[in-house]
């Protein structure tokens, strides 16, 4: 599926904005030249996913978006070379109803030697639970996306 596309400098999750929009020509500069930019995914008035491509920090970082445009889910990927990126860590979050405050969450960070950490966090009994277990990390590894095309990133089956 396609979707709406706005490239800007960045994505302001707080206030839930767009901060200094930017030409399609001037993104697909940016990545040539591998330097920093945002794509807003569905559009400035019902936003899906932001991706921003941190190129100059060596990094890509995806937000899902929910029908409330709270950020549920995200993404952390390291560049390891000009052609390969690799899944670093993913954030889940659960929403208390009708409202911006997170209930529960689950952090895992990913080893490229097959290590994920896992911290689950219940934020209204502020109860935590820390485990790490082996993992194949073949599926991180994957190629670095061309310009325009998010698909790659913008999955949510990841975990």
């Amino acid at each position: 599926m396609r979707h709406e596309v706005i490239y800007c400098q960045q994505w302001f999750q707080h206030y839930r904005k767009v901060v200094d929009a930017i030409s399609t020509d001037e993104a697909e500069r940016r990545h040539r030249a591998r330097l920093s930019y945002t794509a807003l995914l569905g559009g400035e008035e019902s936003p899906r996913a932001h991706v921003q491509m941190l190129l100059d920090k060596k990094a890509i970082l995806v937000g899902f978006l929910d029908e409330h445009v709270r950020e549920y889910m995200n993404y952390q990927f390291q560049l390891v070379d000009d052609a390969t990126i690799f899944l670093r860590a993913a954030n889940f979050r659960r929403y208390i109803d009708g409202a911006d405050s997170i209930s529960n969450g689950e952090t895992y960070s990913f080893l490229p030697t097959g290590e994920v950490a896992i911290l689950e966090a219940n934020l209204i009994t502020n109860e935590y639970r820390e485990f790490s277990k082996e993992y194949d990390p073949s599926g991180n590894f994957i190629g670095m996306p061309p310009f325009g095309d998010f698909s790659s990133v913008v999955k949510e089956e990841w975990i």
